[in-house]
């Protein structure tokens, strides 16, 4: 019955207090319980404020409620990331709030003068709103396309009464000052336009075969001419529905329509980023462009501030005309022109509003004045200017950056510093992050504001799950991440925080997954980090889980306190006696904060099955900012003193971190091999005389346990050496999948080559690229585990990358395997899921016979003879003709006398066999003495696997 492609509107009718309503009224409204009076209802032209702004939003993308001024200048963003399928034009409710819907999202969010969702509307069976205005009765009145009905709505969002007779498919809809409704219907196709009378009867249709497929929009002027918009004309109508003609203009393909308030015309363009304008007599104007209008951003509806004009300085002219026309200084951009705001506002008499001008500990001298005099004479230049310090050049003075800050609401009446994203809005002084009508979605809300972390944080917040259905899901999450204020991620069983690298989540989860994700049960409480890398509700990542806490998902309001001292993070959940999470942590060294600061908040996702997610009230303080008392900034200075770069200076992290050797370096700062959490130098200090497991026989400063690998004794044969590191690199023979390389590698005792930075790629590029005509071949980097989480094949996440532009693109939802580029690319790294070639990384052991003591440990001590100097026992070393010398140092095999075996010595052998050789080949004499190791007076292929052990040594 719908078309899948949708061009709707939504018409911006607003009027003032006087005509609401009033008794000794001609009829009353249907369903709502008022009357309309014999005044006219006011048109949205009549309110439109002189000089004022105006919105425009996209349509089938998401992007943002954007403002305008006049001159198309961009004024502010708000909702950034958060709008989407607002498929319809603007209108403002009586409190000044712009309506935006949502189709797919079933609401209508009411947003504020400062951007922030004020309320929602979404009762009433409210499914596909398409538009919204004020009703007569002060009410709202909004298209709810796909229940084929107008939807009436008190001034709060409560739903009131529903009209359905000869709405179908509705797009858009106006009053007219009579209280008639004009209802732009699809209607399957046949648009028209429907008209009611102010008793919600209907009178005609109009405009039929005129509107191709459909209308888009509609609005009246102030003579109550209709203006309708459809795909490539506007078409004019007087009140009785008949036709008045067309309004067009080369380049034009209509969407959105409004009047200002001398009653031009604004039509926003569906083909272009800009606004057409029209004279009341509709002839063109001109365009006004909207430059800073993303070139994806499909223009959708426009609305005019709607607001009472103020006159506050009574200069005879608006406010806002003063402060955009009229060269007014507006410094806290609130509309009206300074000079209104400096009574009880301005405490240093300097003409500047006091909220201006930051005076962080309230003595009438702005910060900025307190950090520097400025010019003489200028207003700066007073008494204690220039005393104060700024050591972390933030603009604050140091005496107001010591505290810890605290953000509290006590419910979400007002979101004023928060950021919500997705499908998250304000319900009833909650935030729901995710409503139950939304399947496979996600949410999240985040401070706008970084929080320091660094020096601690207490987090209080409750929430109610109370279960509507016998299958809800999937949960909600506390989150720390480093992303920005606009983060989220997949919803399902990754609740939102799925995929946000630089996060730590702590999850409330009462959805069993099972092994999909490793849940352990359907109510249990985990915490979830992968480090700097994107963090997924998985086993992998989680650090810890409870499943021994109360049912989450029931009817009780829990209060949660989140804690974390540097070193250690731990959750409570009242009435549970004690944390139920307890671990250590180090939140700026696992995320990566320079500064100690990340963005926190909450997320939330749903699949098949569905919740209400709802945080209740939170509260959030951080630790002071001064840990040693000596009225300087931590982060001031930790520049000498934060060996972890954590954020807090290592004197006041001792207490808490540990310092085992007493060196005044907090332990996690000290190498720990194995890590047990106790550093090396402390293991080796409280070791046991001739304890196997805890000695350091070379004295490196590392146990003997963590001093050794499991390589092979020898390089492959073919196996380049990179004189760097010391490791040797091969490329697989032939090209296959990816496993498969990584387990030709395995065999080899080593991994698909692990790049560490820029030198090992360049050297691997100019070493590897001549001895191969493939474009690229694959190393260890890969996403296999999880998609867009790349590790290497040893398990270990990646630090340096050195990907083409525009990859990792998992092409075809396929390409998890890591390759580098050795062609034109110079290097470069791209996702794959083909066939390659793969460069093997293997590391030679040092502990060639394996007897648990580290080679250089057996030479020194007389256990193991190394005759060559080489570091590498003779026993391990080869001896092809066994007579307990090995070759390097009886000779045999060293063919060339370079006091090596190498490839060299295979080239020689090759001669004396007449396949091939060096520019001088040897006599039969040379290669019998050389090459006859079994003695049989000819140098034959039974001599091969003596040569063949000059390189592999023995196995």
């Amino acid at each position: 019955m719908r078309s899948a492609l949708l061009h709707v509107t939504l018409v911006v009718l607003l009027f003032s207090p006087e005509a609401v309503l009033r008794a000794g009224t001609r009829a009353e409204i249907r369903g709502t319980g008022r009357a309309l009076d014999a005044a006219p209802f006011p048109l949205v032209v009549d309110r439109v404020s002189p000089c004022g702004r105006f919105y425009v939003v996209p349509n089938l993308v998401t992007d943002a409620v954007r403002v305008f001024n006049r001159d198309g200048n961009a004024h502010a963003t708000w909702l950034s990331g958060q709008v989407r399928d607002a498929r319809g034009t603007l209108s403002f409710d009586l409190s000044g709030n712009l309506l935006v819907s949502q189709f797919d999202l079933n609401r209508v969010l009411a947003v504020d003068s400062d951007g922030n969702v004020a309320y929602t509307v979404s009762a009433g069976g409210l499914y596909g709103p398409e538009g919204a205005t004020v009703a007569p009765g002060g009410g709202l009145a909004v298209c709810s396309y796909l229940s084929d009905s107008i939807k009436f709505f008190s001034s709060s969002g409560g739903y009131l009464s529903n009209l359905s007779d000869h709405v179908s498919d509705p797009l858009c809809l106006v009053f007219d000052r009579d209280g008639n409704l004009y209802v732009g219907n699809r209607a399957d196709g046949a648009g028209h336009v429907a008209k009611f009378n102010a008793d919600r009867q209907f009178v005609q249709s109009f405009g039929n075969g005129l509107f191709f497929p459909h209308p888009l929009d509609i609005a009246l002027n102030k003579d109550q001419i209709l203006y309708v918009t459809t795909p490539g004309i506007v078409w004019k109508f007087d009140r009785q529905g008949m036709l008045l003609g067309p309004v067009a203009e080369g380049g034009l393909n209509p969407a959105g329509l409004a009047f200002d308030e001398i009653g031009n015309l604004w039509v926003t363009n569906a083909a272009a980023p800009n606004v057409y304008r029209f004279d009341a007599q509709d002839r063109f104007l001109g365009v006004t462009s909207l430059g800073s209008v993303p070139s994806a951003f499909k223009l959708a509806g426009i609305a005019f501030d709607a607001k009472s004009s103020s006159d506050c300085d009574n200069n005879a002219q608006p406010d806002l005309c003063d402060v955009t026309t009229g060269g007014a200084s507006d410094c806290n951009r609130n509309g009206r022109p300074d000079v209104c705001d400096l009574p009880d506002n301005d405490c240093d008499g300097d003409g500047i509003p006091d909220d201006c001008e930051p005076d962080c500990d309230h003595d009438c001298l702005p910060d900025a004045c307190e950090l520097s005099c400025g010019d003489p004479g200028g207003l700066c230049d007073r008494p204690g200017c220039g005393l104060g310090k700024d050591c972390n050049h933030n603009s604050i003075p140091d005496a107001c950056d010591l505290d810890g800050a605290e953000v509290s609401y006590e419910s979400f009446a007002s979101t004023t510093g928060l950021n919500l994203v997705g499908v998250a809005a304000p319900v009833d002084g909650r935030i729901r992050i995710v409503p139950i009508e939304l399947h496979w979605s996600a949410g999240a809300f985040w401070l706008t504001d970084r929080q320091r972390i660094a020096g601690g944080f207490h987090s209080t917040f409750q929430f109610n799950l109370n279960p509507e259905y016998e299958y809800d899901a999937d949960g909600f999450a506390f989150v720390i991440q480093n992303q920005g204020s606009s983060a989220l991620g997949e919803g399902a069983h990754f609740l939102g925080y799925g995929g946000i690298p630089a996060s730590l989540a702590i999850e409330f989860d009462v959805w069993d997954n099972g092994s999909f994700t490793g849940d352990l049960n359907d109510n249990h409480v985990a915490v979830h980090s992968s480090g700097t890398q994107p963090n997924y509700a998985s086993e992998a990542n989680r650090l810890a889980i409870n499943t021994a806490v109360p049912d989450l998902w029931n009817a009780t309001t829990y209060t949660v306190d989140v804690v974390y001292i540097p070193g250690r993070l731990q959750v409570y959940i009242t009435p549970v006696v004690g944390p139920v999470i307890d671990i250590p942590a180090n939140l700026s060294s696992l995320l990566g904060l320079a500064d100690g600061k990340a963005w926190v908040g909450f997320t939330a996702g749903s699949g098949g099955a569905s919740h209400n997610f709802d945080i209740l009230n939170w509260k959030f303080a951080t630790g002071s900012n001064d840990c040693q008392g000596n009225g300087v900034p931590d982060e001031c200075e930790i520049t000498e003193v934060d060996c972890n770069h954590n954020g807090v200076p290592d004197d006041c992290e001792l207490a808490t971190s540990g310092d085992c050797d007493k060196n005044q370096v907090p332990d996690d700062c000290q190498p720990d091999c194995d890590g047990d959490g106790t550093p090396d130098v402390c293991v080796l200090m409280n070791c046991p005389p001739n304890h196997p497991e805890c000695q350091d026989c070379n004295a490196n400063g590392v146990p003997d346990e963590c001093d050794s690998n499991g390589g092979p004794v020898h390089p492959p044969f073919g196996s380049i050496r990179n004189p760097a590191n010391g490791h040797y690199y091969l490329l697989t023979t032939v090209p296959t999948s990816w496993p498969v390389a990584e387990s030709i590698a395995k065999a080899l005792r080593g991994h698909l080559a692990t790049v560490s930075d820029a030198a090992e790629n360049a050297w691997i590029r100019t070493t590897f690229d001549p001895l191969t005509t493939d474009p690229a071949v694959f190393i260890g980097f890969n996403d296999i585990e999880h998609e867009g989480q790349f590790v290497w094949g040893g398990g270990e996440p990646g630090a340096y990358t050195n990907w083409i532009p525009g990859e990792p693109n998992n092409n075809g939802n396929s390409e998890d395997w890591g390759e580098l580029h050795l062609d034109g690319w110079a290097g470069k790294w791209n996702d794959y899921d083909g066939n390659r070639l793969g460069l093997v990384e293997v590391v030679l052991s040092n502990d060639c016979d394996q007897n648990g003591v580290i080679d250089e440990c057996d030479i020194a001590a007389g256990r193991q003879r190394d005759c060559d100097g080489g570091g590498v026992p003779d026993e391990c070393e080869p001896d092809a003709d066994a007579d307990g010398i090995t070759d390097r140092c009886d000779g045999f095999a060293d063919y060339d006398h370079d006091a090596d075996v190498d490839l060299n010595d295979v080239r020689y052998f090759s001669t004396c066999l007449g396949v091939s050789g060096p520019d001088h080949p040897l006599t039969p004499g040379e290669c019998r003495d050389r090459f006859d190791s079994n003695e049989s007076a000819t140098v034959d292929l039974r001599d091969t696997a003596a040569v063949q052990r000059s390189f592999t040594g023995p196995r």
